[in-house]
């Protein structure tokens, strides 16, 4: 499916919404005029979901962006993407902020779904959802035999768009291969320009390069691993077990099941990257996110 078909597609959801009506005059004149410019690259629809009640997901109407040969410079509407991923499970705890770009990894189609969110985007080979999910779903469909997972595919499609906010909601069950590699990914060095989180079940994932300030509630576990190689220069303010520019090496159990001793953390790393686990813990995209 072109852009332009996609966004000739949201407007005619737009148009079925009472809550937009005063918008879809600047809708339609916007995509006329981006229309003549060209193909449009992207859509961004507007969802907000409680996953923790039964309510309806708040829509918000589309922004459109002109053609453009750089979508990091350009794309401004990407500030967060949140990226669903597959798997067995209860339905995750979390919040999607409006103005979020939704993007299903395969199977996370059927997660979305579930919890009443249209995405912009699915990415794989869609080998683990119906085909009937598809329908009029803008789709990028790889082959079966791929170097990479549907998950990493997707996050790379989000990378494009230029987001401050990355953020995977998908399951801590299923395959371990598919669980381990997806947690390796998220630290990887291709996405350190971002801020990277995850809710996978009931646990929550921070990446931390550089500084990180975390929320959360006093006596609530929290551990660090080192990934892909040994971390240096730990440092930590406001959990029970302090670090104090120590190394966490790679293959140690050090950082596992420190807690919480007041409401926000202090994580910082000098050389390396951590992953921040809650094992019990909603992830809360309004909350600190800074990095150094």
């Amino acid at each position: 499916m072109s852009a332009t078909e996609i966004v000739t597609r949201s407007v005619a959801r737009l148009q079925n919404s009472l809550t937009v009506v005063p918008l879809l005059s600047r809708v339609s004149n916007s995509v006329a005029r981006l229309s003549s410019l060209g193909a449009l690259n992207s859509v961004s629809s507007r969802n907000r979901r409680i996953a923790s009640t039964g309510d309806s997901p708040l829509r918000e109407a589309a922004a459109h962006q002109p053609e453009r040969s750089n979508l990091r410079q350009n794309l401004l509407v990407a500030e967060t993407v949140v990226v669903f991923a597959g798997g067995p499970g209860p339905l995750p705890r979390i919040a999607i902020p409006l103005g979020a770009t939704l993007i299903a990894a395969d199977g996370g189609l059927e997660l979305a779904s579930d919890l009443g969110l249209e995405v912009d985007l699915a990415v794989g080979d869609f080998d683990s959802v119906a085909e009937t999910k598809l329908e009029g779903v803008p789709s990028e469909r790889h082959p079966a035999a791929k170097d990479a997972t549907d998950l990493e595919l997707a996050l790379a499609t989000a990378l494009e768009l230029g987001p401050r906010r990355l953020v995977v909601v998908g399951s801590a069950g299923g395959r371990l291969d598919h669980l381990l590699g997806g947690l390796l990914l998220l630290a990887a060095d291709a996405y350190r320009d971002c801020v990277v989180d995850a809710q996978l079940g009931s646990a929550v994932v921070h990446v931390v390069h550089g500084t990180r300030e975390l929320e959360g509630m006093r006596g609530e576990l929290i551990s660090l691993f080192a990934l892909g190689g040994d971390a240096h220069g730990v440092a930590t303010e406001g959990l029970v077990y302090p670090l104090r520019g120590e190394m966490l090496a790679v293959s140690s159990t050090r950082g596992v099941s420190n807690e919480f001793a007041e409401a926000v953390a202090r994580i910082s790393v000098r050389d390396g990257v951590l992953l921040a686990v809650r094992p019990d813990a909603t992830l809360e995209l309004a909350g600190p996110a800074a990095r150094g």
